[in-house]
């Protein structure tokens, strides 16, 4: 039995934040932007489209555009490459 405490999951202790520095998180609206999918053939030959994820766009605090990209659980950011030469 002394295993079982060896293992056990101990919650972490949460830190100390100030109500000011709190920055809540604002979840994605339901339906996304931008849908990708994939294509792929069912057995007759159809071709058919696949939902994998969605694009989100957002704008920065300075004002950029960004995307929120989420594949299943792969989650990315997206800039555009706005740097000229």
């Amino acid at each position: 039995m002394a295993n079982e405490t060896k293992y056990a999951k101990q919650a972490a202790p949460k830190p100390a934040q100030d109500e000011e520095s709190v920055e809540t998180e604002v979840p994605p609206p339901v339906k996304p932007d931008i849908r990708l999918v994939q294509v792929d053939k069912d057995k007759d030959g159809n071709t058919r489209f696949n939902n994998v994820g969605g694009m989100w766009e957002h704008v920065t605090k300075n004002g950029n555009k960004m995307w929120n990209v989420r594949i299943g659980n792969l989650r990315l950011q997206a800039y555009p490459n706005d740097k000229k030469d």
